[in-house]
Formats: C-alpha cells, sequence, structure tokens
C-alpha cells in the first residue's frame, strides 16, 4: 500500500499550481496523498523504528534544525509571525516527504521504480509546457496556463494573466510551478536521473533520447540561468573520470545552444537570450540583507520568517538571517550530503552502476537549493530522501551482510559487495 501512495505522491508533486484552497490552506493532491500515508508511516516507524534511526542525517539534522526553528517562533518580529507559521509549516512538509522515503527502505530495485515514476511526473509539466511555447509562438490565449478553472483559488490568481513575461510579449516557461527558476531546475533533475536508464532497443533509445530533447528544451526555456548551471555542474561531476565523454557533451551542447539561439532569432525572439546575460538584481537584494545581518543575534538568529522577503530564496542566507549558528550548522550538513555517497565504504555492485548518477543529481539539486533556496518545494526532497533511502539501505544490508560473513566463515560474493 505504501508504494501505492507514494507512487501517487510522486506523480503528483509536480502539480504546484493546481488544487482546491481549504481555510486559505492550498491542498494539492500531492497533499491529499500524503494525508492519506501517515498512518502508514507512523505503523512502519512504530515497528521498525530503527529505518529512522540509522538515518543520520535526520536525526542528527532536519529534526534538531525543524524543533529549534519550531521554538524560534518565539522570538520572531511580531510583524512576521503570520509569515514565520508559512515557513514552519513548509519545513514540517519537506520533513515529511523525507521520512516517507526513509521508512521506503529503497532498495536498488525499488529505486529504480522511483526513477520511473519520477520521470513520469514530468509528462503533465512538459505537455503544459509546450502549451505555453504555442501560446508564445501565436499568442492564442492571454492567460499564463491552461486549466484555469482548476488553478487554486486566490493563490495563483496572477497566472490568469500573461506573468513571467521578458521580451516583446514572451513568457518564459513556467509550466505548473508558477516560478520558472524552479521548474527549470525540476526539468534538469528530471534529465539528469533519466540518464541511468538504459535503452533495450533502438526504437526506446529514440524515444528515450527525444524525451531527453524535450527536458532540456523546455529547461533551457525557462530561461533559468540556475538550471542552465546545475545541469553543467552535475554533468561535470558525473563525467570527471570519463574525459571523452565530457568532451562529447560540451561539443553537444555548444550545438544545442546554437540551434536555440538560431530558432530565437528566426522568431524574433532573440532578445530573450539576452537574459542569460543581465544582471537581474539579485547581488543587490543579498548585500541589503547581508547588512541587515549586523542587527541580529547571529548565535540564534532573527525566527523563522523574519528574513526579508525578497531574499527567501538564498538557502545560506535564510539560515543564518533565521536561525543563526544552528542555520548555518544545518546548511553545511545539507552540503555534505553528496560526500556520503561519494566516499561510501560498502555498496553492492548495482548501486556502483547508479552511484555516479546519484552523486551527479544530488550535487545538481544541492547546488540549486544554495543558489535558489527551493527549500519549501517537495520535489527536492524527494530526489534527496530516495537517494539517501537508497544510502542507508545499501550500507545497512552490506554492513549486516558483511557481518554475518565473518560469524559464519563464509566469504561474500565479490560481484555483490565491493570494498
Amino acid at each position: 500500500m505504501i508504494r501505492i501512495i507514494l507512487n501517487a505522491i510522486i506523480l503528483t508533486s509536480p502539480l504546484m499550481v493546481y488544487g482546491i484552497s481549504v481555510f486559505g490552506v492550498s491542498l494539492r493532491l500531492s497533499r491529499v496523498f500524503m494525508l492519506l500515508i501517515i498512518p502508514i508511516v507512523l505503523f512502519k516507524i512504530i515497528f521498525k523504528p530503527s529505518l529512522i534511526i540509522r538515518d543520520k542525517f535526520l536525526v542528527f539534522g532536519i529534526i534538531p534544525f525543524i524543533l529549534f526553528s519550531t521554538l524560534s517562533l518565539s522570538w520572531t518580529p511580531t510583524n512576521s509571525i503570520a509569515f514565520g507559521f508559512n515557513r514552519l509549516a513548509s519545513l514540517y512538509e519537506v520533513m515529511f516527504v523525507y521520512v516517507i522515503f526513509a521508512v521506503a527502505d529503497l532498495n536498488v530495485l525499488r529505486f529504480k521504480s522511483f526513477i520511473k515514476y519520477y520521470l513520469l511526473s514530468s509528462l503533465i509539466p512538459l505537455g503544459i509546457s509546450f502549451w505555453q511555447i504555442a501560446n508564445n509562438l501565436y499568442q492564442f490565449s492571454s492567460s499564463e496556463l491552461p486549466f484555469q478553472n482548476l488553478l487554486i483559488e486566490d493563490k495563483y490568481e496572477v497566472l490568469r494573466e500573461r506573468f513571467a513575461l521578458t521580451a516583446e510579449g514572451v513568457s518564459r516557461i513556467s509550466s505548473t510551478f508558477a516560478e520558472p527558476s524552479i521548474f527549470g531546475s525540476f526539468m534538469c533533475s528530471v534529465l539528469l536521473l533519466s540518464l541511468s536508464l538504459d535503452a533495450k532497443n533502438k526504437l526506446s533509445m529514440i524515444a528515450l533520447r527525444i524525451f531527453q530533447f524535450m527536458l532540456f528544451l523546455c529547461m533551457v526555456l525557462s530561461l533559468s540561468k540556475l538550471a542552465i548551471l546545475i545541469f553543467t555542474v552535475a554533468i561535470i561531476v558525473m563525467l570527471r573520470k570519463q574525459k571523452m565523454y565530457l568532451i562529447s557533451f560540451i561539443s553537444g551542447f555548444i550545438l544545442i545552444v546554437t540551434i536555440s539561439s538560431s530558432l530565437l532569432s528566426y522568431y524574433n525572439l532573440d532578445l530573450i537570450a539576452k537574459r542569460f546575460f543581465i544582471d537581474t538584481g539579485h547581488i543587490v537584494v543579498i548585500e541589503s540583507t547581508i547588512t541587515e545581518l549586523e542587527n541580529i543575534n547571529l548565535m540564534i538568529g532573527d525566527g523563522i520568517g523574519s528574513i526579508p522577503a525578497l531574499t527567501t530564496n538564498k538557502f545560506l542566507l535564510s539560515r543564518i538571517y533565521e536561525a543563526g549558528a544552528i542555520g548555518l550548522m544545518f546548511a553545511l550538513y545539507v552540503s555534505t550530503l553528496p560526500l556520503n555517497i561519494l566516499y561510501m565504504k560498502v555498496y553492492t555492485y548495482e548501486f556502483n552502476k547508479l552511484k555516479n548518477i546519484c552523486v551527479g543529481v544530488i550535487f545538481a539539486v544541492l547546488f540549486g537549493l544554495h543558489a535558489y533556496d527551493y527549500f519549501i518545494y517537495i520535489w527536492p526532497w524527494m530526489v534527496i530522501g530516495a537517494i539517501m533511502s537508497l544510502r542507508n539501505n545499501v550500507k545497512y544490508k552490506g554492513s549486516v551482510k558483511w557481518r554475518n560473513s565473518m560469524v559464519h566463515c563464509i566469504p561474500v560474493e565479490r560481484q555483490h559487495i565491493v570494498y
């Protein structure tokens, strides 16, 4: 049962803007399935607490930080209390998403199933992206999204008109995320995980390459410098030991950028590409917030929700401003997650084939987290949670198998355990 509901959460998580509003709370489909899975998760925690205890990042990172953030509401400025409650609710949501994957105990087979459903979850956003692309070209709708009657009421009213405009009435592609940079980063994560797929025949290989090209195209047309940057970083990490593949990637990247620029020029939309090279004002906002840090207690921060609204998309800065030294330690702990996978002492042969992809993907997600702080979105934490669940499963099972082999003097087969 947990797998069925978990797959439903994965499939519906990108549908950020669609749902209903209940007493001012956005009730998306993914949240409905989260409510359904609560008793199952509690049951597994009660009868198998080791799934939680063995997850060091959860026990020593997420839980202490969220408890401290909850306590910090007591010294959050009065005019920021409401925003603080919203931020805190989002923190509890992402923690619950992480816990779901922790108790799901993903082995290699179940992790591959996660990848399959995660890729499938991109199909609706991908379809709506092409609707937005067509709308940019032919201007047949005055709204940002189709299915206006399904938008969450009183939350995404701005999407009933053209919203993410850049030049000549053209919108950045944001699909179901209402935020082009977040959408571009999501497409990047899907594209990177798709690299783990093996085509069984020529036809499936062609279909996979077409799918990957569409993902890349939508990622580029989100006009997100962040998405392009984290994709490049991830590929470099994945191909760090394979120079020929790295050269091929750079060549292909240049070719695709050239083709994209030519298409934009053909449709007289080349002004859009200039967005990649202009200052979008983030640096000024960051400098202003850093100046304000002088007025807060850097040991405990100014309380959750206290950070100026325009700076909430800076992960490290947000954590320091709101939680002081505790927030800084948490941010640094989050940053070590790729190293936990990269330097694992024991892992299975099957995991070894996925390891490079996992390291690249989690590097990309965390790099984006620091650059933009999509901390309150659940898809980054599904990716992090799934990869860490796989890591914990492989490490725990590998350690047990090794100890058993020592006790019974049975050698461990080389193809299953690598040291």
